[in-house]
């Protein structure tokens, strides 16, 4: 198979990846505390807004901050024609971008496995449970305001089939005056 996963030929797929996510994002948390805890500091700050900023704002900035980096994702990986070279740099770059530009309102996490884990280390479920829920519910709605924009306003056209063609492929025809190169 051309794909490494098809969430249509095995749906069983979706909550594999969601536990790898979040066991890979726990591993991280705890390697940071190792870190940390070996370095004879311990600044890790729970997930939440910063100083001078609300919830609200927080929740503004992960959603825009993960539709940001997803559309990105979607609009390099996804297409007919993929970015081949630099696409690692490009998504790194609108991921730092992100995070600089967000980061003080909301910490800048853009990904609900991360923001889990973040919180479980913390213990920020105990002491603030609405800042879990809230961070993750932005980050999956910017998600999803990616994907839909994406299908249906960006990138329309590589998801209309023509007749005898399927959906997400584009028929091609040869220009008047050319001959179609016999295969």
């Amino acid at each position: 198979k051309d794909k490494i996963q098809d969430f249509n030929t095995s749906p069983k797929e979706g909550p594999k990846y969601l536990i790898a996510q979040v066991l890979g994002a726990c591993a991280g948390s705890g390697l940071t505390i190792v870190v940390w805890l070996t370095s004879g500091t311990f600044p890790i700050s729970p997930v939440g807004p910063h100083a001078n900023y609300t919830i609200g704002q927080a929740f503004f900035a992960e959603t825009f901050a993960t539709f940001l980096f997803c559309y990105v994702v979607l609009s390099l990986s996804t297409t007919f024609t993929p970015l081949k070279e630099f696409k690692g740099l490009a998504i790194g770059a609108c991921y730092i971008a992100a995070g600089y530009a967000f980061g003080p309102l909301s910490g800048g996490v853009l990904n609900p496995a991360i923001t889990l884990a973040t919180c479980i280390v913390n213990l920020t479920p105990f002491s603030r449970p609405a800042v879990p829920l809230l961070y993750c519910a932005a980050e999956l709605f910017g998600g999803a305001l990616a994907a839909v924009a994406f299908r249906f306003v960006t990138h329309v056209h590589e998801f209309q089939g023509e007749e005898g063609t399927p959906e997400g492929y584009v028929k091609l025809s040869v220009p008047d005056g050319y001959k179609a190169a016999s295969p």
